[in-house]
């Protein structure tokens, strides 16, 4: 977390009125003020997003993994004077840690934070004991790195040698700066003049990096205060960006969005807002949001937008809030350079459910939406919301077949659903197959069911028998088809509904193919449940099981000379084949 915005706090000088410095004054020596005194905020910390229940302006401190070195590279340069130089990009954190180190270090020194290079020089002139210069954002002291000489030809006002007196005097110089902003100027040669000037500065600092995104042992710490700080547990959820740019670009993207300066980019991210709301969770093309703004723009804004209002609306849209988190980032399409769509913030998002409702989406929204999607959800969406007329053309052009036909059927509009869900059933797709069926059935349409079920869909016999309609000629024919069809199992169901519904001819064939599958076990249960007819056949089977028995062991002593075996055998052989 790093430099504060004009919004929160104004300029360097407004921060430097908190330690008595006036605006502007070249060469006044700035107040010292006691390092436990000092509001990090006032430091240029930044202020943390908004969550119900959170305490105060800044979370819980998560302890990084750099800052062992940190208070080491502190406690050394209070020793002998020295310059410690956090260095990482925007919004990862750098600021926060380096005043947590400072604080935890050094808390009984004093701490200056200089406007400018004037005041950075009035205190190399005499170097205050037992303080620290507090540096944030390094690069706003040198020399500008597009600008190495002023329009007049005079090198531009830097504090590099000045930092250095400091140095030399024994005070400690603690400062952040991006790493684009060290290796531009590591790689000018040292000179007098221009950015090589500041180079000996930073030969002079002990630079430490600090990662954007926390590693696995900063996440744990992070989750050990989670409970503490809702702050923490939603930064920890975000996926926009890393932990520490979504705690400090939250209340940015709250801002861009409902104080927005432009018009055209606030109603481009309301849409993207209204977009996820009513369930389009994936990448937005552009032309779709483009097509919803209208309804969110007054009849003046509509009438008087500037050429290029789009480019302008996308351009406000998409730039990143202190280096970080964008209201909308844009998603790479399949070829290099190529834009597919757009996604909403997940912060802002989260803070959008509890500002708007997708009561307030208007209907040319959810119709600019539809091409994107496939799963009805937007049909779904506007029936739950009443909107009925609404509805009915999105689930008709989200292509779900299945439901289109459930709206028309809960519309009481049978006949539609039924030729709604007919092509998909056609096509062999089992949901909707199910569905039809049922269709059928409510609707009273049962010479189809019957044309199916003589089909052998013995889904739709057993529907059929359910609703306990007449025709044991054609179930039997169904029941023959699907054995025929080896789809026995099926079969046996039926038999099964129509032998519990006391068919004592299903009952029986039911009991004999069991009994042929060898499936004793299941005519047994039945016998326990009460079923007469099972009991008989089961009392059959184990007669001729019996019976067969007994020709084997006949047969086996006949062959070994037996004659009274020989008679017996006859005997009942010709009981079995008269």
């Amino acid at each position: 977390m790093d430099q504060v915005s004009g919004a929160q706090l104004g300029s360097h000088n407004v921060q430097n009125n908190y330690f008595g410095a006036a605006p502007g004054a070249p060469g006044r020596r700035p107040a010292v003020t006691p390092v436990r005194q000092v509001s990090p905020r006032l430091l240029g910390v930044h202020a943390a997003i908004q969550v119900d229940g959170a305490e105060g302006d800044l979370p819980a401190y998560v302890a990084r993994d750099v800052d062992e070195r940190l208070r080491r590279g502190l406690a050394e340069a209070a020793g002998r004077g020295g310059f410690v130089l956090l260095v990482g990009g925007s919004s990862v954190g750098k600021t926060r840690a380096l005043y947590e180190a400072v604080l935890d270090t050094l808390p009984d020194w004093g701490l200056v934070h200089p406007a400018g290079p004037a005041e950075v020089r009035s205190l190399a002139e005499e170097p205050p004991p037992r303080t620290v210069v507090w540096l944030d954002e390094l690069q706003t002291y040198l020399t500008p790195l597009d600008a190495p000489q002023s329009p007049a030809g005079r090198d531009a006002e830097t504090i590099a040698a000045d930092a250095v007196e400091l140095i030399r005097g024994g005070t400690v110089l603690a400062g952040t700066i991006w790493p684009v902003e060290v290796d531009a100027r590591m790689a000018w040669p040292v000179s007098q003049t221009g950015p090589g000037r500041d180079r000996k500065l930073l030969d002079f600092a002990t630079k430490i990096g600090i990662d954007g995104a926390f590693s696995a042992a900063e996440k744990r710490r992070a989750s050990d205060l989670a409970s503490a700080d809702p702050r923490i547990r939603v930064a920890l959820r975000s996926s926009d960006a890393g932990f520490t740019q979504v705690l400090a670009a939250g209340p940015e993207l709250v801002r861009r969005w409902e104080q927005a300066s432009d018009p055209y980019g606030k109603a481009l991210i309301t849409v993207a807002v209204d977009a996820r709301l009513i369930g389009i969770s994936g990448t937005v093309p552009l032309s779709a949001l483009v097509a919803a703004v209208p309804a969110y723009l007054t009849n003046a804004e509509r009438a008087t937008a500037p050429p290029g209002w789009i480019d302008r609306a996308v351009a406000y849209a998409t730039a990143p809030l202190l280096g970080a988190a964008a209201a909308l980032s844009p998603v790479a399409g399949e070829s290099m350079g190529e834009v597919a769509g757009y996604q909403i913030a997940d912060y802002l998002f989260q803070h959008a459910v509890g500002a708007r409702h997708r009561r307030a989406v208007p209907d040319t929204t959810f119709l600019a939406l539809a091409s994107l999607d496939t799963t009805a959800t937007l049909g779904r969406v506007a029936e739950a919301l009443g909107r009925l007329s609404l509805a009915e053309p999105l689930y008709r052009r989200s292509g779900v077949a299945y439901a289109l036909a459930q709206f028309l059927d809960r519309r009481g509009r049978g006949d539609e659903a039924i030729e709604a869900i007919r092509g998909a059933d056609a096509a062999g797709d089992e949901d909707a197959g199910w569905l039809m069926i049922g269709l059928l059935a409510r609707y009273g349409r049962f010479t189809e069911l019957r044309a199916r079920a003589r089909r052998g869909d013995w889904h739709a016999a057993f529907v059929l028998v359910r609703e306990g309609k007449p025709g044991a000629r054609w179930q039997d024919e169904i029941i023959s088809t699907l054995v025929e069809n080896g789809r026995v199992d099926e079969a046996i169901e039926l038999l099964r509904h129509r032998a519990d519904d006391g068919e004592i001819y299903a009952a029986e064939t039911l009991s004999t193919m069991l009994v042929s599958m060898g499936r004793i076990d299941e005519v047994r249960e039945r016998v326990e449940r009460g079923d007469a007819t099972a009991r008989w056949v089961l009392a059959d089977h184990a007669e001729w099981e019996e019976r067969e028995a007994l020709i084997d062991a006949l047969r086996e002593r006949a062959a070994r000379g037996s004659r009274a075996a020989r008679r017996r055998l006859a005997e009942l052989l010709g009981e079995q084949y008269p």
